[in-house]
């Protein structure tokens, strides 16, 4: 039994090879001699094709396929147009000749089935034509019938073949002119729906690839799926319209597959091709649409939720389109639809799920996908952290190496000096290895006093080692010549060092910046489509004409709202007016961030980012005075309110005055804005910023840095001085001072950056000043306390005002020619809705 068993399968086996050879289209230098062997041969051939047949008819993976054709053959149009069935064979037969021969059998079985013999011959012989022009198309183009071919082809084909049959038989059976008036529209029908399918069949071939389908492809299925609901007209069961349950089943299946919208446009579409065919009132149209809006409405709540919603809808309009008419058969059918859509397995709906937008998998799906997407961007951005990490690590490696570095450049210079002078003296074994120890202590002491004195000379040399060495000149020139050479190397070792150093602080905080972006990468951010829907809304109301809207939920919880609109007719205006409204309407508190306004940035739009506030709202002033009133100030000062609710405060004076000065603070400046902006530790901006300093010109520039960094959500200030001016903190009639030290930047290669912290309450008041302010002072002993002993006797609570007073007392103390630049900067914090 067991032999027999294997001889069947290797039996079948070998059938399928030979059908998979004969499928395969056999090309010949010219026209074969027909004899014994090819007759053979062709007796061969039609038991295999019968084969194959029957395996396109029978076979589970077109089961859907063949079912559609049977349908879409029986479904009428107007009373006597069926198209639908000839062009679902011509699309099945561009997609694969095999399966388009058996989806022709079985629309002849649809068409038997309602005795509609001269549309059974048409599409007998339309089967036969359409192999022939096909092949004969795709010989005179490539010589060959591949598939783009027969995509480009088929429907020309089937509007010239279909013409011919179609009038034909008109010109015999109906014999008149109306005849072939239907027959030309019946044709460019079938021209016209075999484009459709061809775009819709994906989605029921198993082994085509599935994608993402568009809304063109996506209502071209609907339209396959409503001709083949018409192909049930007259079917009915125990007096239940089988077409009614059918439709009614597509509408809720597809309610809970794409929501609202693909529900009622399945409606909309089986209502219409049904009122074409005249079986259905066009009323029906809004009966089907309104339910599959309904059942998609009710889609979170599953498949009882899309059942319920669909037949409240069907029963609301129902009682409104049947008007005296008997309702029951249709709420049965619905019933029975309803009862068919519970007990269909969900996961029969997976792979239409897969290809349908909005559909709860496909949407998981995309989630999944983003969520891989970020995960690869973080674990990339980490990746470049961890190779910067490296390379600081390297630059670490080779500083490590520093020392014994100089230990070798100080052997090489023993050795110099020896190789120079002792090699050929007649005394060098006795120096060099008898008295090896002695001699080089010797040496090393000579060295020792030329470092000290600068050069070494002949009286400086202990009267022993006169008396031992008898090169004694020629080893004073040569220490003092390597010497000399020995210190340069040294200075250019040294910069080398520093610059190394720089490069490994700035590497380190690449990294750092590479493992902050990765995190952030990595947190999940919402966009809240609702949000913007009333954002867009309240724009509109209030006449903003607006580009984009986008509102992200961050992974804290918190909104954020960024605004693209036309430009503005004033400076500030769409801040001002749309920024108090969106707070209003989101129910929080917001703040601008990063305005890009048309008149700063000459762009032909405005945009600008809303985000929540956070516990502190500041207020700022700031005062100018120049050098001996001249027009240009050497001093520069930043305030810019940063991400995650920082505020940064920066004053900068440029060595001297005038215009170089203001180049070089300005400079300072903006690259400390770039740097601090861009994730980089202060320290580290400081550090880079100083590094540029030094290495962008020979000359002596410099200049300080003030920089206080305030956090709004908590009042904590930390300060960087280099070089700077002492700062003041008021709080009624306390004054303190934060005072640094340091150089100014681009002095030193290397600078210990001082950092202070301290907490800024409401109502205290921050002060920073550049040095101009306390040189206006003639007494040198009380030039930081006059500004102290200001504070506290101004009343003055606003910062602008405050700034000005300090100003001015400073310009009336030297009769208003100031020694140097004066800037003051003042800010102030009060509660957020205070």
């Amino acid at each position: 039994m067991a032999n027999r068993s294997v001889t069947l399968t290797h039996g079948k086996g070998a059938l399928r090879q030979k059908a998979r050879e004969q499928a395969k289209p056999i090309r010949t230098s010219g026209p074969p001699r027909p004899g014994a062997g090819q007759r053979a041969k062709s007796a061969r051939q039609r038991p295999l094709s019968i084969f194959l047949l029957l395996g396109n008819l029978l076979a589970p993976q077109n089961l859907l396929l063949n079912l559609v054709g049977l349908l879409l053959s029986r479904a009428v149009l107007i009373g006597s147009l069926s198209p639908f069935g000839y062009a679902f064979y011509g699309a099945v037969f561009a997609l694969s000749p095999a399966r388009g021969v058996a989806v022709a059998l079985w629309s002849l079985a649809g068409i038997a089935s309602m005795q509609a013999w001269p549309r059974l011959i048409e599409l007998a012989v339309l089967a036969m034509l359409l192999p022939a022009g096909v092949a004969a198309v795709g010989a005179k183009v490539q010589g060959g019938t591949d598939e783009s071919v027969r995509r480009m082809s088929v429907p020309s084909l089937l509007f010239i073949f279909s013409f011919l049959v179609k009038a034909l038989s008109a010109a015999f059976v109906v014999r008149t002119p109306y005849g072939l008036i239907l027959a030309f529209v019946e044709s460019l029908l079938v021209f016209v729906l075999a484009f459709i399918f061809t775009y819709a069949l994906p989605a029921l071939v198993k082994d085509q690839k599935k994608h993402l389908l568009s809304a063109e492809e996506m209502i071209c299925l609907l339209i396959m799926l409503a001709g083949a609901t018409l192909g049930l007209a007259g079917v009915s069961v125990r007096g239940l319209a089988l077409k009614n349950i059918v439709g009614s089943f597509l509408v809720m299946t597809f309610g809970l597959l794409g929501g609202t919208g693909l529900g009622a446009a399945v409606g909309v579409t089986i209502g219409v091709i049904g009122s074409f065919a005249g079986s259905i009132s066009p009323a029906i149209i809004g009966l089907y649409g309104f339910s599959g809006l309904l059942a998609g409405i009710f889609r979170d709540f599953g498949k009882a939720g899309v059942g319920l919603g669909y037949l409240l809808g069907y029963l609301m309009l129902s009682l409104y389109v049947e008007q005296g008419a008997d309702i029951n058969p249709l709420l049965l059918e619905s019933g029975v639809a309803f009862l068919m859509f519970l007990l269909l397995p969900r996961r029969s709906l997976a792979p239409l799920a897969r290809v349908i937008s909005g559909s709860n998998e496909q949407v998981e799906r995309q989630a999944g996908y983003d969520r891989r997407l970020r995960d690869l961007t973080s674990t990339r951005l980490r990746e470049l952290g961890q190779v910067f990490g490296e390379l600081s690590r390297s630059f670490t490696q080779v500083s490590a190496t520093a020392e014994r570095a100089e230990e070798r450049s100080l052997a090489k210079l023993f050795g110099g000096i020896a190789c120079r002078v002792c090699e050929t003296c007649v005394i060098y074994k006795s120096c060099w290895e008898s008295d090896f120890y002695r001699t080089y202590k010797n040496m090393f002491d000579l060295l020792t006093l030329a470092e000290m004195k600068g050069t070494l000379a002949l009286e400086d040399i202990p009267e022993e080692q006169r008396r031992r060495c008898i090169h004694l000149g020629e080893v004073v020139t040569t220490i003092n010549y390597l010497l000399e050479i020995y210190k340069m190397n040294r200075t250019w070792e040294k910069k080398i060092a520093e610059s190394r150093e720089i490069v490994f602080s700035q590497l380190e905080g690449i990294s750092r910046i590479m493992d902050d972006l990765a995190r952030e990468v990595k947190t999940d951010v919402e966009f809240s489509e609702e949000v913007e829907h009333l954002v867009l809304d309240h724009l509109d109301g209030l006449g903003v004409d607006t580009e984009d809207v986008m509102a992200l939920r961050q992974a804290d919880g918190h909104t954020e709202v960024v605004i693209t609109q036309k430009p503005c007719s004033s400076q500030d205006q769409c801040v001002r007016a749309v920024m108090p409204g969106v707070s209003k309407l989101l129910g929080i508190p917001l703040a601008v961030q990063n305005p890009r306004c048309h008149w700063r940035t000459g762009k032909p739009s405005c945009t600008y980012k809303l985000f929540p506030s956070r516990s502190f709202e500041f207020t700022t002033g700031v005062a100018k005075r120049a050098k001996d009133q001249a027009v240009v100030t050497g001093d520069s000062h930043l305030i810019k309110e940063l991400k995650h609710g920082k505020l940064v405060l920066l004053l900068s004076d440029g060595m001297g005055a005038g215009p170089r000065a203001a180049l070089e603070s300005k400079a300072t400046v903006a690259l400390l804005e770039d740097l601090v902006e861009a994730g980089f530790d202060t320290d580290l901006a400081v550090r880079t910023v100083n590094a540029v300093l030094v290495l962008r010109s020979p000359d002596e520039i410099f200049a300080t840095v003030d920089l206080a960094l305030i956090d709004l959500r908590s009042g904590d200030v930390e300060f960087i001085k280099v070089g700077a001016a002492p700062s003041y903190i008021r709080h009624d009639d306390d004054v303190s001072m934060v005072r640094c030290a340091s150089l100014p930047l681009g002095i030193l290669n290397n600078i210990e950056v001082e950092h202070h912290h301290c907490v800024l309450g409401p109502g205290q008041t921050l002060v920073m000043v550049t040095d101009g302010m306390l040189e206006a002072s003639r007494t040198p002993g009380s030039r930081e306390e006059w500004v102290a002993k200001a504070l506290r006797r101004s009343t003055t609570a606003d910062p602008q005002r405050l700034a000005e007073e300090l100003l001015e007392k400073a310009c009336d103390m030297r009769k208003g020619q100031v020694p140097d630049d004066i800037t003051v900067l003042v800010a102030q914090l009060r509660p957020r809705g205070g």
